[in-house]
């Protein structure tokens, strides 16, 4: 069952702290990430700051959290590896706890009518005994694979969005007490190695 289109959605890079102090984080240079472009769209709460970057990017701390959000189509246009670095230092907090990229891509299954239920029928072994304790027909479901993968834990989620042949991926890679890589050429072919293990696990999957 060949898999077609593979379209990547979203990139993300979360980075969880004990604790935020939003006294130690600099507005000023966060809001001069990208020196060209137009001034950032910054809405602040006392515990909340986002920046929307006039590129697409978007900027959050919150919830002990910074996540750092982009769009791109194509990840080696993305500026994630270039920008991360910077706003980390600008952010100025230090005691990290884990941090993780993520990956939201869409593809098509060639020969399918239905992903809901193609996912059923492939993930699920008894598919009609489930109906009939559910009292009920299935229509689709969403499927959460755990993995550990060298030194760090994958999570893949899949899930059909309508009835149709498209399916939705969602792949986190968590890492825990590991030094946080923000070196611009280090953190590309890492953020690159993880999005072709992506590719490889859904072609393999879908075989």
């Amino acid at each position: 069952m060949p898999i077609e289109n593979i379209q990547l959605q979203r990139t993300n890079i979360t980075i969880v702290y004990r604790e935020l102090d939003f006294g130690l984080v600099s507005l000023d240079k966060l809001t001069g990430i990208f020196p060209r472009e137009p001034q950032p769209i910054v809405t602040s709460f006392p515990d909340v700051l986002v920046i929307q970057y006039p590129n697409g990017v978007l900027l959050q701390l919150l919830d002990r959290r910074l996540r750092l959000d982009d769009r791109s189509s194509d990840l080696s246009r993305s500026p994630l590896s270039a920008i991360l670095g910077p706003i980390v230092t600008a952010a100025g907090q230090t005691d990290l706890v884990a941090y993780g990229y993520n990956y939201d891509v869409v593809f098509g299954l060639t020969g399918v009518d239905d992903s809901g239920a193609f996912l059923v029928d492939t993930f699920l072994k008894n598919p009609s005994g489930i109906e009939g304790k559910l009292n009920g027909a299935l229509g689709r479901i969403k499927l959460e694979l755990v993995y550990d993968v060298e030194d760090s834990r994958y999570s893949l989620r899949l899930e059909s969005p309508n009835s149709d042949n498209v399916l939705r991926a969602h792949l986190n890679v968590h890492y825990a007490d590991k030094e946080l890589v923000t070196d611009e050429d280090s953190l590309g072919k890492s953020l690159s190695h993880h999005y072709e293990c992506l590719h490889r696990s859904l072609k393999e999957l879908f075989a």
